[in-house]
This record gives structure tokens, C-alpha cells and sequence, in this order.
């Protein structure tokens, strides 16, 4: 895409693209869907002496959540933890969405509509929520309000 053109072309005219500058095409491949490039250019950036930052993991983090890829989600936090880098409330609900994502194709599959994929269920929610709790992240009207549904659903059970 055009962030990537221009980033590239940053590199070749031996300029050095600052984190503000990857984080701009990693959030363009997350909001186009496109998970792997978003991954790559995280990768990237670190492999190119650009530390990645709080908003270029939750980037990539919001690009798992839209493809319901809770594993790969679950992975970037891990890579989080690794870095030095706390999570915050938007890594988590990424993650959150991931996970809800990933718990409704679940749910298609055993319907028979849609192949398996990722790690699903309550459980993995609720240790999101337990690990978000534990670093002191508290959660926003949006995290609670994506919790509300699945929270309804365990209470008419």
C-alpha cells in the first residue's frame, strides 16, 4: 500500500524511518485485514534498530482480532511481556476480540459452516482478563461492554 511505498522509499533515499513511521504501515495492514504483513513489518522494524512500541504491538495485536486469530494475538502479548513493554487496555482488547472472534467461528465450525481455528472459549477470556487484572490494567466501557454478551450467555446457561 502507500504506507509501505512510502517507508520503502524513506529507506532507499537513507533516511531513517522512525517508530512513528512503522507503526503507520503496520496499522494500515491491520485495518486492511492483512495480518501476516502487519506481523512482517513488526518484525521488521525490529530487525531494522527500531524498537517496536506499546502502539506497534496493539497495532498488530487490533490485525489478529479482526481475523479472529487468538493464538497469534496471545503470542504478540507474550512478545509484549518479552520486550520489556507492559500491555495496556487496547492490547487486551484486542485480544479480547481475538479471542471472541475466534470462540464465534468456533461456534460456525461445530455448526458445520467454518473450519477450527485458534485457541477459543471462556476460559481463554478469563485468563485474559485474570493476567490483565494482575498487571494493574483496568478494564474500559469497551472491554466490558464486549464482555457483556458472552457474561449473558454463561449467566442463562
Amino acid at each position: 500500500g502507500a504506507a509501505e511505498e512510502w517507508l520503502v522509499r524513506m529507506e532507499s533515499a537513507r533516511f531513517q524511518p522512525d517508530d512513528v513511521s512503522y507503526n503507520s504501515v503496520i496499522h494500515a495492514h491491520a485495518r486492511a485485514g492483512q495480518v501476516e504483513e502487519a506481523v512482517e513489518w513488526l518484525e521488521k522494524m525490529g530487525a531494522r534498530s527500531v524498537t517496536p512500541t506499546v502502539v506497534s504491538f496493539n497495532s498488530a495485536i487490533h490485525a489478529c482480532a479482526g481475523a479472529g486469530q487468538s493464538d497469534r494475538a496471545l503470542w504478540l502479548l507474550d512478545r509484549m511481556d518479552t520486550s520489556g513493554l507492559s500491555p495496556d487496555v487496547f492490547s487486551y482488547t484486542g485480544a479480547v476480540t481475538a479471542a471472541l472472534a475466534a470462540r464465534a467461528a468456533s461456534r460456525r465450525h461445530e455448526a458445520g459452516a467454518l473450519p477450527r481455528q485458534g485457541a477459543v472459549g471462556e476460559a481463554l477470556v478469563e485468563e485474559l482478563l485474570d493476567r490483565m487484572l494482575a498487571q494493574g490494567v483496568q478494564p474500559d466501557k469497551l472491554l466490558v461492554g464486549l464482555l457483556a454478551r458472552p457474561l449473558g450467555e454463561r449467566l442463562r446457561a
